[in-house]
């Protein structure tokens, strides 16, 4: 539970006027990191719902941290959440307006009763779609690689140390099956 959702509980705990016939919660679902690329669709989904015991009214999806011109938010508003409804907010970027990199946004869900803030990362890449995913894929396969070359290499230590261990034991078991044929044929003989 979010500190926000804390505090109301205690504020309808601790004071007769407060009664939960009148606490309004608003939330989301969103990604917290989205990838931008320079082709095709840069659109993701926020949704919010409301959670409270009050109808809200005016709720709309704010960003800030890049320029307004650079991207757009479908719908603007929303007239009325009903309790237990969510509605979805489409935010649509435009790559040509950002510059490639890595920006912070301050995302707000706000209504005339009550707002969330939350952060998340805009990642704005030089290259389209199909050459960032193949890169990832790259990406994913040399980490792959590397955790199978690890893994061979321990493989290939402990079958090192097993081979070390056997030939240890061998060389002492034929220097005790030595001793005592020694000692079976008299050749040999040990003092008490």
């Amino acid at each position: 539970m979010r500190l926000k959702h804390f505090i109301l509980l205690f504020l309808i705990l601790s004071m007769t006027t407060v009664t939960s016939q009148n606490v309004a919660i608003i939330t989301f679902s969103m990604p917290r990191s989205y990838d931008v690329y320079q082709d095709g669709d840069n659109t993701f989904m926020i949704t919010v719902k409301n959670e409270g015991f009050v109808t809200l009214h005016n709720v709309t999806v704010l960003l800030s941290g890049i320029t307004e011109d650079s991207y757009s938010i479908q719908p603007s508003s929303v007239d009325t959440l009903e309790i237990g409804q969510s509605t979805h907010f489409s935010v649509s970027m435009d790559p040509k307006k950002i510059n490639p990199g890595v920006y912070s946004l301050s995302v707000t869900m706000k209504s005339d009763e009550t707002s969330e803030l939350v952060m998340m990362t805009l990642n704005v890449k030089e290259t389209t779609r199909e050459i960032g995913e193949m890169i990832k894929r790259h990406e994913e396969a040399k980490r792959a690689l590397e955790t199978m070359k690890n893994t061979l290499i321990g493989i290939m230590v402990l079958s090192g140390f097993i081979l070390i261990i056997t030939g240890i034991r061998f060389f002492f078991k034929s220097s005790y099956l030595k001793e005592k044929n020694k000692c079976d044929k008299g050749l040999i003989e040990y003092e008490d």
